[in-house]
């Protein structure tokens, strides 16, 4: 069953993305190896321009907000690289 879009942040998303956007603002803490790191929000990225006030175009969060998980861009705390492809095997800690 094809799910029905909404604009949200200014982005056409899927009807459950708003959902998973604020549920991933839960996840403030990933832990890799018993060390735990702050999750880096959008925008606080060193490639992402401060005049640039447009959502991720992956994941749709606005700045200061945190990705969704699993979001392409999202960088690691720990090697600053993508989360998505770094070697740490973090886990998601710190839901409130």
């Amino acid at each position: 069953m094809k799910k029905n879009s909404v604009i949200y942040n200014g982005v056409s998303v899927s009807e459950d993305w708003p959902q998973k956007i604020n549920e991933s603002q839960l996840i403030k803490i990933f832990t890799f190896n018993e060390k735990i790191a702050s999750r880096i929000p959008y925008g606080d990225e060193s490639f992402i321009s401060d005049d640039d006030d447009s959502p991720c175009s992956d994941c749709a969060v606005l700045k200061k907000q945190f990705h969704v998980i699993g979001c392409d861009t999202e960088v690691c705390p720990f090697c600053q690289n993508q989360v998505i492809s770094c070697d740490c095997k973090i886990k998601e800690l710190g839901r409130v």
